[in-house]
């Protein structure tokens, strides 16, 4: 029987304590970063595997980050994007928008599922990378409507500190440039960043949508396509139509489980290390 992850007691939005569980996944952020993502496995060192998941991500070294499976894997993906094929998710649909133009992050992560699957990455990670949320320990759950994947927080730290030190070797980020530019993670992550910054400037309308969003979800009552129509009125415009609206409840989910301000300066480090843009 799957493991599923617990939810949390009470209120669905608290934050629990996590233990060492030995799983791992990424984002999309893919890269979904659900910024949900996937990315041949390397055991980690066995010292990051004895560790606590309240441990601090810099008290690893950078010999066991680029000896890491997350640091393998990363490196494997974003080697290998033209090998990527569409393997969707969701039931019944069976539509692909391609992966060159950046279609968004949910199209992007049923690409990047098919170079390693998500089971075989839960298997190397020295933390969980979820609290709570509908997600199994061998599969990713998408379709939940009314919960969602709660980061955890070591997680976040450790994926950042990983990316950090791959972003260092500057060969392999002259050597994966285009890729990144022609398989659309860099757009990805660059609509990320500029709803994040549209954020900055009107935190009341994000508080209004999130506490709006967070009552309708423990209620029951958040409407099919509801991602769509409760947006600031900026992002009705031509120009976000079709992708802003996951970006923006990404930046609000993460608000809830209390990743927003981790995740960010993450995405900021990789557009900078490929484009040279802040």
């Amino acid at each position: 029987m799957r493991k599923q992850i617990k939810q949390n007691n009470g209120s669905q939005f608290n934050k629990k304590q996590t233990k060492v569980i030995n799983w791992f996944a990424s984002v999309t952020l893919m890269f979904s970063v659900c910024l949900g993502a996937s990315f041949s496995t390397l055991a980690l060192n066995s010292e990051i595997k004895n560790n606590t998941a309240q441990q601090d991500h810099t008290e690893v070294s950078e010999q066991q980050i680029r000896e890491s499976a997350l640091y393998s894997q990363l490196t494997y993906v974003i080697e290998n994007l033209p090998k990527a094929v569409f393997v969707t998710v969701r039931e019944g649909w069976s539509h692909d928008y391609g992966l060159t133009e950046g279609p968004g992050l949910l199209n992007t992560f049923e690409y990047l599922r098919s170079l390693v699957p998500f089971e075989s990455l839960q298997n190397d990670m020295p933390m969980s990378i979820f609290l709570s949320g509908p997600h199994y320990d061998d599969q990713l759950v998408l379709t939940s409507k009314y919960t969602f994947g709660h980061y955890n927080p070591e997680f976040v730290k450790y994926f950042g500190s990983v990316v950090s030190e791959l972003l260092s070797n500057k060969s392999f980020v002259s050597a994966t440039k285009s890729r990144m530019e022609k398989y659309g993670l860099l757009n990805n992550l660059a609509g990320l960043q500029i709803i994040y910054r549209m954020i900055e400037k009107d935190q009341a309308s994000f508080n209004k949508f999130k506490s709006q969003y967070q009552q309708k979800l423990l209620d029951g009552t958040w409407p099919e396509g509801g991602y769509s129509f409760n947006l600031p009125a900026e992002l009705n415009e031509q120009y976000y139509w079709n992708w802003s609206e996951t970006h923006y409840y990404f930046w609000v989910r993460r608000d809830i489980d209390g990743t927003k301000e981790l995740w960010s300066p993450i995405i900021d480090s990789i557009i900078y290390a490929y484009t040279g843009r802040k």
